[in-house]
């Protein structure tokens, strides 16, 4: 059942399919990266916590015919079928992608095929990704074990390719506000994050406990610059006419604290996804957890429904609540809650600082605590959110 519900989570429909993906992303990672491409995004961090499920497994001397039996070994069985669903590239230039495509079709021994290509205007609405990226969604379809006795099989995926809009240097992890594990980013010389910033021998050390982290699916909210905290008017008004096609005084006129908690919603978003992927925050600003039989009273607070929507909480449903309260509400809940802002949550959200205040309580809790990043360095693999 375990293995069925893994396929389905990944698109796929057999353990001979994923493993197909797997050595055809692979592939595709390294030719990009000989090409000095850099991959970044859950690539990297699926990759490492791939690696370190497989290990375990081999290193127990179980054979790859029992690699996919949930029964055998099944503390690495989700680790070691862990893998990435698609590609994020950082590419400077998009039109050097072409070749690249080429060169990737032109080493295979099977086919593969562009389906489709688009501009994404949702991947990161911060201002300064408007500002200095663009984005390219390129589907493709790739066909093996083809003869003439047997139709060929498929695999669809789809890569999104980063690229620097005008004349800009940055790099699009410098300015994605994100939990530490999805900032790592691999190019020809190793893996790197873009919270590098002890100096060369420290950094070593950074990069090393990142890994052992994520590894163990322990995570945090690096705290970003201040100018990406709160960017400046200007700013903000740039990215609204760059986005919509207006001139920046028509674009003052959108620059309200509701544009500004749609922007900052995907960071929530992003930390819940984050958890239902197995990680532990260790700072979030919110406690999640899956509604079970099994799960905590305490955690509940002997609720058995939203705070928000009045909902009987369900079993595997997605609930929370903030930091230093003990109103729990559904997840989805709170997210309708944060879309259609109330005064307060334009106040705190859509304020100069990032914060979120429980509906009912009204207890406010920052989203960056100012975690120092050499903090982390002294984090183990037995450390937990609080």
């Amino acid at each position: 059942m375990s293995e069925q519900k893994e396929l389905k989570k990944n698109g796929l429909k057999s353990m001979s399919e994923q493993k197909e993906r797997y050595f055809l992303f692979k592939y595709i990672v390294d030719i990009c990266i000989n090409n000095n491409c850099i991959i970044f995004g859950g690539f990297v961090r699926d990759s490492i916590i791939h690696q370190k499920g497989a290990s375990e497994y081999y290193l127990k001397k179980h054979t790859t015919a029992q690699y996919s039996n949930e029964t055998v070994d099944p503390e690495t069985f989700k680790d070691r079928n862990t893998y990435a669903k698609d590609i994020d590239i950082f590419l400077n230039d998009l039109t050097k992608w072409d070749n690249i495509e080429n060169e990737l079709k032109n080493n295979m021994s099977m086919t593969i095929t562009r389906n489709k290509e688009k501009t994404l205007s949702n991947y990161n609405n911060h201002p300064y990704f408007i500002l200095n990226f663009t984005v390219t969604r390129f589907w493709y379809s790739y066909y093996y074990n083809c003869s003439f006795q047997n139709k060929s099989r498929k695999i669809d995926f789809n890569i999104d390719i980063v690229s620097n809009t005008y004349n800009s240097t940055l790099q699009p992890w410098s300015v994605l506000i994100d939990c530490a594990s999805n900032t790592l980013y691999l190019d020809k010389h190793g893996i790197h994050s873009n919270i590098e910033n002890f100096g060369i021998i420290d950094k070593y050390s950074q990069i090393h406990k990142l890994i052992e982290l994520t590894k163990n699916k322990i995570t945090f909210i690096p705290t970003p610059p201040a100018s990406y905290i709160n960017p400046s008017s200007y700013t903000e008004c740039a990215a609204i006419a760059f986005r919509s096609c207006i001139s920046v005084d028509e674009a003052s006129l959108h620059n309200t604290p509701e544009y500004r908690v749609r922007y900052r919603i995907k960071l929530i978003k992003r930390l819940a996804k984050t958890f239902q992927q197995g990680f532990s925050i260790i700072n979030s600003p919110i406690e999640f957890a899956i509604y079970s039989d099994k799960l905590d009273s305490s955690f509940c607070n002997d609720e058995s429904c939203c705070c928000i929507s009045q909902d009987d909480f369900r079993t595997n449903d997605l609930i929370m609540r903030l930091k230093g309260s003990r109103s729990v509400m559904l997840y989805e809940s709170f997210l309708k809650h944060l879309s259609r802002p109330t005064p307060i949550v334009l106040d705190d959200l859509g304020g100069d600082f990032w914060s979120i205040s429980c509906p009912v309580t009204r207890i406010k809790v920052p989203i960056f605590d100012n975690f120092c990043h050499r903090d982390f360095l002294n984090l183990s693999s037995g450390d937990k959110a609080k």
